[in-house]
């Protein structure tokens, strides 16, 4: 469904945003 590709495709964005801020910080 479409909804449950949108929904996915945010979640994955935002753990991706999740761990770049994480290794940007570490930095």
């Amino acid at each position: 469904r479409l909804l449950f590709h949108i929904l996915l495709y945010n979640f994955i964005r935002v753990t991706f945003l999740k761990i770049y801020y994480k290794k940007k910080k570490k930095k």
